[in-house]
């Protein structure tokens, strides 16, 4: 055996994918459990969002798990390397972890917009949410079932996948791999416009403002930027040359995508909780705290505080089209507390 043999052998991509998995995994899981802590005490209540979140969460979870059992299996390896015995439990644990991603990056989008449906009580942004809601869905089913079932008899989870050996197939298995992600990004850069609008039609917040709320808001579209870096990694899986290796890259990308996508779903929670944070431990006062005597002006501390009101939300009514003052913007646009359509006409949240 050559030098070059050798090393091809000795190749390993299995510790980098453990070591970012656990990481990503470790991070998510902090930001999930901060999203809880913030809504259920600032906010005082959970949402359907916040579940989602939650699912997805597990579904990401599971990656982890099967990507650390097939490091077992030498995943992570040149095809070459790996023992044929092990190739068979690869392709079936490969196609286990395609099978969660559709549903995963579905579970995150949808979350993020019923957040954005609870925040802003215009019609059109209702309709346009709606539309993306059904269009997630519907990718998530269409996409699980082109995988499974575009080859009769079903070879999706056994080593003849590659080539469709004995099978006759509707749609090459190359063509909906890279049709996926590319569909899934162009979700993503539909979904750009909705937090946009819903922050342009806030009345109570000055430009400045809405810049930075729709800078915040919009950051979950860094997954958009991942999920097209994941695409060449995807188109080389599917070349016929060295599957397991290229597999291996996917693996990566994925996890990538998917964390950071729920890491980012979560920040208005995690910003609103940190705000919170950093006015109780007096990160924003500009000077010591000192009483004020009646009819003295106002002190640095109390200033600065009233910039961030993450103060727990207290519930009360008031008329639909009620004009929100500066001091609720943050708590409304961070927590989504704002009025809720589906409540009748003249009663409303804040």
């Amino acid at each position: 055996m050559s030098a070059a043999d050798t090393y091809h052998e000795a190749e390993n991509r299995a510790p980098q994918i453990l070591a970012v998995s656990y990481t990503i995994l470790s991070i998510v899981i902090l930001s999930i459990v901060g999203r809880f802590y913030s809504r259920r005490h600032l906010l005082r209540a959970i949402h359907i969002e916040d579940w989602l979140a939650l699912l997805a969460c597990v579904n990401l979870t599971i990656y982890v798990i099967l990507y650390t059992f097939m490091t077992t299996l030498k995943f992570g390896h040149h095809t070459s390397a790996i023992p044929a015995s092990n190739l068979k439990k690869l392709f079936l644990l490969s196609a286990c972890s395609r099978l969660l991603y559709p549903p995963t990056i579905a579970l995150i989008r949808i979350s993020v917009l019923l957040f954005m449906r609870r925040l802003c009580p215009h019609v059109c942004v209702h309709i346009a949410v709606a539309v993306l809601i059904i269009l997630n869905i519907l990718f998530s089913i269409i996409s699980v079932l082109l995988m499974v079932l575009r080859c009769y008899p079903i070879a999706f989870f056994s080593s003849n996948e590659i080539g469709s050996q004995g099978t006759k197939c509707l749609v090459d298995d190359s063509t909906v791999a890279l049709a996926i992600p590319i569909t899934s990004t162009s979700i993503h850069v539909l979904m750009y416009f909705v937090p946009v609008f819903t922050v342009l039609r806030v009345s109570f917040l000055g430009w400045g403002q809405k810049a930075a709320a729709v800078g915040l808001f919009t950051a979950g579209h860094v997954a958009t930027m991942l999920s097209l870096y994941r695409l060449p990694a995807v188109k080389r899986l599917h070349n016929g040359v060295d599957p397991m290796w290229n597999a291996a890259s996917v693996a990566q990308w994925t996890v990538y995508e998917t964390g950071v996508s729920i890491i980012l779903a979560s920040t208005p929670s995690l910003w609103a909780l940190l705000s919170n944070t950093m006015k109780k431990c007096g990160y924003w006062s500009t000077a010591e705290y000192e009483p004020k005597s009646p009819g003295s002006p106002e002190t640095d501390w109390e200033r600065a505080s009233s910039r961030f009101p993450t103060r727990p939300v207290s519930m009360v009514t008031v008329p639909l089209g009620a004009r929100r003052t500066p001091r609720d913007s943050y708590e409304e646009l961070f927590l989504g507390t704002g009025v809720d359509a589906e409540e009748p006409r003249g009663s409303g949240r804040v």
